[in-house]
C-alpha cells in the first residue's frame, strides 16, 4: 500500500512532521495525532475528528489521509476497453 499524504480536507494545510495536538478532553497529553491514528497514547481516547491548526475547522480524522489514485492494471484496462467498445 502506498503512503498517504496528510493534509486538512478543508484548507489543504499539511502539518509538519511532529506537529502536536493536545488531548483536551481527558488528560492533556501532547501527541502527533497522525502517528497514532487519532488515539491519545496516554489515556487511549479515540478522536473521530481532528481540528486543523491552520484554519481551525474540524474534519473526520480519516479524511485527512489522501492516498494516490491507483493506476489500472493491464487486465483492468482491457476490461474497461471491452465495456466501452461493446
Amino acid at each position: 500500500m502506498q503512503k498517504a499524504s496528510i493534509y486538512c480536507p478543508k484548507c489543504k494545510w499539511e502539518p509538519p512532521r511532529a506537529a502536536l495536538w493536545e488531548c483536551l478532553e481527558v488528560c492533556g497529553c501532547l501527541f502527533d495525532t497522525f502517528e497514532t491514528g487519532g488515539t491519545c497514547p496516554e489515556c487511549h481516547e479515540k478522536f473521530e475528528h481532528t481540528q486543523c491548526i491552520m484554519c481551525g475547522q474540524f474534519s473526520p480524522h480519516r479524511e485527512w489521509y489522501h492516498y494516490p489514485k491507483k493506476a489500472p492494471t493491464c487486465k483492468e484496462s482491457e476490461t474497461e476497453d471491452e465495456e466501452i467498445y461493446v
